[in-house]
């Protein structure tokens, strides 16, 4: 009797984990979305969704393919909630909606090495035996859009040839585009393309040198540079205006001297109405005549000393 109580008890638990087994099989499980494709720096949100009528402790854990480390754990006992942890490693949270059934990993301040395949998986430990299931895997693509910058290469001499130079910072993938155009024209000559550059955390840098020759540059055009990469939804475009400075100065003393000429012109012509206007006003003799001729010398001296700062015929 003994040995078959013992049977019994046996019998009874095998009966027991299979009922169990059996129950424990409509676990399910869904992630979405399928795929995420985001920039360096975004925040990304992973669902997972589970249905289970059974359980009384849960436990769910989001991993990533390379299977470097744990990203999240969170254990929830629905009878005693003391014994509900989670711990999540760095730029990672995981979210619980236990009304919903949903488990959410978020991401945040995203790194080109974040890009992975990304799952959850949720196990039912109690009661036993614990139940496993792992989600399928959703792919995660993080890009960086290019920083473009635009300066000019001066050179002491003014006859040298100077150099337009674009670069292209911190982009991913590595399929770029940089045109160059001069008032809105494309332009082909004296390109030169730098090699490309793999900077430490996986992004990449180029530079594109324009020459342009001093006549060239003297003109004052204006110069862009506009670059393509597919993480961008239009071009980007910098624009400079080159100009020779040591030639500004000649502009300048040109257009001095044609203001002075003019000012002394209008000077001589103001004298003049002024000496007219006061000679009809007196008579012909030559007592009125040196009044007003010393008063319209005076008006004329007056107005050069105003526009040039000094004596006329007295040289500084």
């Amino acid at each position: 009797m003994l040995l078959l109580g013992n049977h019994g008890i046996q019998l009874s638990i095998l009966i027991h984990i299979l009922v169990s087994a059996g129950k424990n099989l409509g676990l399910t499980i869904s992630v979405t979305p399928p795929a995420i494709k985001a920039l360096k720096g975004q925040t990304v949100n992973i669902n997972c969704s589970y249905q289970s009528k059974d359980g009384e402790q849960l436990r769910i854990k989001w991993g990533r393919e390379d299977g470097v480390q744990e990203l999240c754990d969170y254990i929830y006992n629905k009878n005693n909630t003391k014994y509900t942890t989670w711990c999540c490693t760095e730029h990672m949270n995981i979210t619980m909606d236990l009304s919903t059934n949903t488990a959410s990993l978020t991401i945040f301040n995203l790194h080109l090495n974040d890009s992975n395949i990304y799952f959850c998986q949720i196990s039912i430990e109690i009661p036993p035996p614990a139940l496993t299931v792992k989600s399928k895997g959703i792919l995660l693509t993080v890009e960086a859009q290019p920083t473009v910058q635009l300066i000019e290469k001066t050179h002491p001499d003014p006859h040298e040839v100077r150099e337009l130079i674009c670069t292209s910072l911190e982009f991913y993938p590595d399929d770029i585009q940089v045109s160059w155009f001069k008032a809105g024209e494309r332009i082909t000559n004296g390109i030169k393309n730098g090699a490309l550059y793999t900077n430490s955390d996986g992004s990449f840098s180029i530079t594109s040198f324009l020459s342009l020759s001093a006549s060239e540059w003297n003109k004052g055009e204006t110069y862009s540079c506009q670059v393509n990469h597919s993480t961008l939804s239009a071009p980007a475009v910098e624009t400079i205006c080159v100009s020779n400075p040591d030639a500004r100065p000649d502009i300048i003393v040109a257009w001095a001297i044609v203001v002075r000429l003019m000012i002394l012109v209008m000077a001589t012509l103001i004298a003049m109405a002024a000496f007219k206007l006061c000679f009809r006003s007196h008579d012909t003799d030559d007592e009125f005549e040196r009044p007003c001729l010393n008063q319209t010398i005076k008006l004329q001296t007056d107005l050069i000393r105003t526009n040039y700062g000094k004596e006329p015929g007295n040289p500084q």
